[in-house]
C-alpha cells in the first residue's frame, strides 16, 4: 500500500507537468520550486517565474522572493525525479551552498563580483541594491521523508547567529521536508472550500479560546438561499454527509418553511460552518467568511434552497423576515481539534483580492462564455479549477489553460488602459480591485476584448520565457533569433523580465489609438521600447513605476509598424 507520501508525490508530481512544459523544459524541482511559491504565497504563474533564478551559475539560490518590499526570502529546492528519491534527505552541502551563495548575494559589491552569477540574479542583484532591506529568510525545501540531520540544524543555526551578531540583520531559516509539503499541497491544492460573504439580522458577541474564534449570527432564509445556491455544489465538501433529497427530515424542514417560517429559529438546530477565517462587517452586516464548509445543516440548507428556488421572485421575499441560526468557527490551526471537526485546517492559505468579484454577474458570464467557448479555463473563485479537476480527472489536461482571475484583469486592465488604471496592474494590482476601481473595470469587461488581450498577453509571455531561458542558459539562443540580434546586445533588453505589464499596454496604445495589429507588432513594440529602458539603473523599478507608464504613452505617439 502507497504511503502519504507517495500518493502525494505522484499527485504533485502530476500537477506540476503543465508548468515543466510551460516553463522549465523538463527541470522537475524548477517546477516543484514555482508551484511552491504559488501554494505558500499566492503568487501567480507569472510571478512565481519572475521569482526564479535557478540554472547555470545560480550559487544555489533556486530562487528570491521579496515580500512587501520588506523581508527577502531565499530558496533551494529539490524534488525527486523518481518516487525512491523520497527517501535522499537534506544534505550539508546543500546547505553550504546555500549559506554562502546568500552570504554573497548581500555582500558588498567588491564581495558579492567575486562569484559568477547568471543574468537573472545579476538582475536580481541590481534591484536588491535600490532597496533597504535587512531582514531575510532563508529556505531549503526538499521532497524527502528523513528527518533533517541535526548536525546540518547545527551548521545553519551556528550560520545564521554568526551573521546577524555580526550585521544586526534579522534572518531566520527553514528547513521543509516532504511532510511540510504534503499539508501545503493538501490544504491549498486539495482544499476545495469555497469563500463566501454571508448576510444576516443580528450578531452575537464573537466567543474565543486559544483554539478558535466563535461568530454567531441569525440569517434570514433568503439571504442563505443567495448565499448558497450559486455555491450549492461546492459548500457541503467539509461535511461527512451531502444534501439527501429524500429524507423525510428534509419534509419537515420544508414544512417548517412553507407553513411556519416566522418561528423557522424556534424550530430548526441551526447551521454550523467551519472555515479559516471570519470577518464581521458591520456597516454593511455580513460576515466574510475564508475557506468555509457546513459540516452540520447540510439538510437544513439544502432545503432551503430547493424550497426557495421554486419560487416566485415576489414569493421568495417573503423569507427577509425569518431567520436560522448560524455558528461559524474559525480555527487557529490546530490539527488535532480540526481533524475531530471533519477536516484539517492547519495552513493558512493566501487570500487574493480578487475574489470578491467571484459572484458578479459580469464575470459569470464572462467566465462561462471563456469556459464553454475557448480551450481555457478562467478561474474566478479559490480553487475552483482544482475542485472541477477533483470531479473529473480529465479536466487536468487544461492546466496550462488555466487562468487566474488576478492575472486576467491585470492583462486586460493594462491592455485597454481602464479607468486610466494600467500602471496599478503591475506596480500594486491589489489597488485593482478596491470597491473604487474594480466596479469601474467590471463596467467595462468584455468576453472578446478580454479574450483578444488575454491571447496577445500569451504571446508576449512566450518571448519573455526565451528570453528568461537564455539569461539562466545561454545554449538557449531562441531568444536571439526572436529579437534579430547578436549575444552581446541582450542586455539591452533586460526590460522583457518584469516589463510584461507595460509592454502590454504599449500593445494597447499601438492598437487602439493607431489601430495597429498588436500580435504581428509585439517584437517591433518590444525593439521601440528599448530605448526608453536603455541606462535605466533600476529596471524592475522602472518597468512598474506610473512615471514609466506615462512616458511610455507620450512615446508610443510616435510609432510606426
Amino acid at each position: 500500500m502507497a504511503t502519504r507520501f507517495e500518493r502525494i508525490y505522484e499527485d504533485l508530481k502530476q500537477d506540476l507537468q503543465y508548468i515543466v512544459e510551460e516553463y522549465y523544459q523538463g527541470n522537475l524541482s524548477s517546477a516543484f520550486g514555482h508551484f511552491f511559491l504559488k501554494m505558500k504565497f499566492g503568487l501567480s504563474n507569472d510571478e512565481a517565474y519572475e521569482c526564479m533564478t535557478d540554472g547555470f551559475n545560480d550559487n544555489g539560490i533556486d530562487a528570491i522572493y521579496t515580500e512587501n518590499n520588506k523581508t527577502v526570502h531565499f530558496f533551494q529546492f529539490k524534488f525527486p525525479e523518481e518516487i525512491s528519491g523520497i527517501s535522499k534527505g537534506i544534505k550539508e552541502d546543500e546547505v553550504l551552498k546555500l549559506t554562502n551563495g546568500f552570504e554573497n548575494f548581500v555582500a558588498p559589491k567588491d564581495e558579492f563580483s567575486k562569484l559568477t552569477w547568471n543574468d537573472l540574479l545579476l538582475e536580481k542583484r541590481e534591484e536588491y541594491e535600490k532597496n533597504d532591506i535587512y531582514d531575510y529568510k532563508l529556505w531549503i525545501v526538499r521532497f524527502s521523508n528523513q528527518k533533517v540531520n541535526e548536525k546540518i540544524i547545527n551548521k545553519m543555526e551556528n550560520f545564521l547567529c554568526k551573521y546577524s551578531q555580526r550585521t544586526g540583520n534579522t534572518i531566520e531559516n527553514n528547513f521543509l521536508g516532504a511532510d511540510s509539503c504534503v499539508t501545503l499541497y493538501e490544504n491549498n491544492i486539495k482544499n476545495i472550500w469555497p469563500d463566501f460573504k454571508l448576510k444576516y439580522k443580528k450578531t452575537l458577541s464573537p466567543f474565543s479560546d486559544e483554539k478558535s474564534i466563535i461568530n454567531s449570527a441569525f440569517v434570514p432564509l433568503i439571504d442563505i438561499y443567495g448565499t448558497f445556491y450559486p455555491i450549492r455544489d461546492k459548500i457541503y465538501e467539509g461535511n461527512v454527509r451531502y444534501l439527501n433529497p429524500n429524507s423525510k427530515i428534509n419534509d419537515g424542514i420544508k414544512n417548517t418553511i412553507l407553513n411556519n417560517y416566522q418561528n423557522f429559529h424556534l424550530l430548526n438546530n441551526g447551521i454550523t460552518i467551519i472555515c479559516k477565517a471570519c470577518n464581521d462587517n458591520t456597516a454593511q452586516g455580513y460576515l466574510d467568511i475564508k475557506n468555509g464548509t457546513i459540516i452540520n445543516g447540510a439538510q437544513t440548507v439544502g432545503t432551503i434552497i430547493n424550497t426557495l428556488h421554486n419560487m416566485e421572485f415576489e414569493k421568495r421575499k417573503e423569507y427577509s423576515d425569518s431567520f436560522v441560526f448560524v455558528r461559524i468557527v474559525s480555527l487557529n490551526g490546530d490539527e488535532q481539534i480540526t481533524n475531530d471537526m471533519v477536516y484539517t485546517l492547519n495552513t493558512q492559505n493566501q487570500m487574493k483580492s480578487s475574489y470578491i468579484i467571484s459572484n458578479d454577474a459580469i464575470v459569470k458570464n464572462v467566465q462561462d462564455r471563456i469556459n464553454n467557448e475557448t480551450e481555457f479555463f478562467l478561474e474566478v473563485k479559490n480553487n475552483e479549477f482544482n475542485f472541477e479537476k477533483e470531479r473529473n480527472k480529465e479536466f487536468n489536461k487544461l492546466a496550462k489553460n488555466s487562468i487566474d482571475i488576478e492575472t486576467f484583469i491585470q492583462v486586460y486592465v493594462a491592455f485597454y488602459n481602464i479607468a486610466n488604471l494600467a500602471n496599478l496592474a503591475k506596480n500594486n494590482k491589489a489597488n485593482l480591485f478596491e470597491s473604487s476601481n474594480v466596479q469601474k473595470i467590471i463596467n467595462e469587461l468584455d468576453y472578446e476584448k478580454s479574450v483578444k488581450a488575454y491571447r496577445i498577453y500569451l504571446k508576449l509571455m512566450d518571448i519573455i520565457k526565451d528570453y528568461r531561458a537564455y539569461r539562466k542558459n545561454q545554449d538557449k539562443t531562441d531568444i536571439l533569433e526572436i529579437l534579430d540580434i547578436k549575444p552581446e546586445e541582450i542586455s539591452d533588453f533586460k526590460f522583457l523580465n518584469t516589463g510584461n505589464i507595460i509592454i502590454m499596454y504599449a500593445l494597447g496604445l499601438a492598437y487602439l489609438n493607431k489601430g495597429i495589429d498588436p500580435s504581428s507588432n509585439i517584437i517591433n513594440i518590444i525593439k521601440y521600447l528599448k530605448s526608453f529602458f536603455k541606462g535605466e539603473n533600476n529596471i524592475s523599478n522602472a518597468t512598474k513605476i506610473k512615471e514609466s507608464f506615462d512616458a511610455v504613452k507620450e512615446l508610443m505617439e510616435n510609432y510606426k509598424s
